[in-house]
């Protein structure tokens, strides 16, 4: 059995990267066995990324925490979740990483995120060399995808592999809830900020009001920002959308399969991904989805069959994809039928399981 610490993030807050942690510690396994170091400098979406006091006392605690476990449990294999291109968590990474990183055998590092690379061209000189101790020369490299970022080949790992993400399976157990609607439903999940497409998503709402189409856009997750609120909320006044566009909130558990089950179409203009959980939720609901066409989302989602891939930031052909959907009941249910099969055939949680599980016990 080959024991392993993840030091990462669990919900809350409900991102991404946490949900993966999460699902990644519920896998029962034969070969491996976790333990978790947990971060959690954030409680808040609107914190993450940004500078407190208390966030310096957890990062000496959370260092604490992966010596004990390192020794006490014997465990010398490493499991880290490297940032994306921001400044305050890629000094946390450089912080726990060098602090604790020498202590184990192995390092494997699981690119959730993008881009810790492109910040080392804008390191003082003196910094560069405690970046390369941190992040260089990991043993074992995880992409989501090989439409990613190539952080992996820059960092200098020894081996990379690409494993989907994985969710289980609600639609079996929910289908039976969907409520009929006259009024077709548009959903967004997500963290409702503009690096996820939102603005482009309120005017794609906007010239389909125009054009008399009817539709409900109903936006769940929670904004980055006060200001963020602030300006969505003041773009649906102005445009006079308040019948059309609705601001849900966070939802979790049955809730949040509820809003799948009651839609129609996912439109996802988010600017990059290295994957999409959000995707593969849809997609297992018989969702159609409108996506960019950027980043692992192109191995997520397959054009002309389960959605559609439209060029970033392309509003018009937002526009005309989510109405083509719209007003074609048919299309819709053959495109959601064949996302379904889709995610069968590749996303289940029991083959991103099975996959790591494999990855994490051979190629150590």
């Amino acid at each position: 059995m080959k024991k392993i610490l993840v030091v990462g993030q669990t919900p809350p807050p409900y991102h991404g990267q946490a949900i993966s942690t999460q699902r990644l510690l519920d896998g029962d396994y034969e070969h491996i066995q976790l333990y978790l170091v947990r971060l959690y400098f954030s409680k808040e979406i609107d914190e993450v990324g940004k500078f407190k006091a208390s966030k310096v006392v957890h990062l000496l605690k959370v260092i604490a925490r992966i010596y004990y476990y390192r020794f006490r449990y014997r465990i010398d294999v490493l499991y880290y979740m490297p940032t994306g291109a921001k400044w305050m968590p890629l000094i946390r990474d450089v912080a726990i990483l060098l602090a604790t990183r020498w202590l184990f055998r192995k390092t494997v590092f699981h690119f959730h995120m993008a881009g810790v690379n492109s910040l080392f061209s804008r390191l003082p000189s003196m910094l560069k060399p405690f970046y390369r101790r941190a992040y260089y020369y990991p043993d074992l490299s995880i992409k989501l995808s090989k439409h990613n970022p190539t952080d992996d080949i820059a960092l200098k790992s020894k081996q990379t592999v690409v494993v989907y993400n994985g969710v289980e399976d609600y639609y079996s157990i929910h289908r039976h809830l969907k409520k009929n609607s006259i009024v077709p439903t548009i959903l967004f999940v997500g963290i409702i900020q503009g690096s996820k497409g939102i603005y482009e998503l309120l005017e794609i709402a906007q010239r389909l009001h125009t054009r008399g189409i009817v539709f409900e856009l109903r936006l769940v997750g929670k904004t980055d920002s006060v200001s963020t609120d602030q300006k969505i909320r003041a773009y649906i006044q102005q445009h006079r959308l308040q019948h059309r566009v609705k601001l849900i909130g966070i939802k979790t558990g049955e809730d949040k399969w509820q809003e799948y089950i009651n839609a129609d179409v996912f439109c996802f203009p988010s600017h990059f991904e290295t994957f999409g959980l959000v995707l593969i939720e849809a997609m297992q609901f018989k969702l159609p989805v409108v996506t960019t066409r950027i980043g692992g989302i192109q191995s997520v989602v397959r054009n002309e069959e389960t959605g559609y891939l439209v060029p970033l930031q392309n509003i018009e052909a937002f526009t005309k994809k989510v109405e083509k959907l719209l007003v074609d009941n048919q299309l819709r249910t053959t495109m959601g039928d064949k996302g379904r099969a889709y995610f069968l055939q590749n996303f289940t949680v029991k083959h991103y399981w099975q996959n790591m599980e494999q990855v994490l016990s051979q190629e150590l």
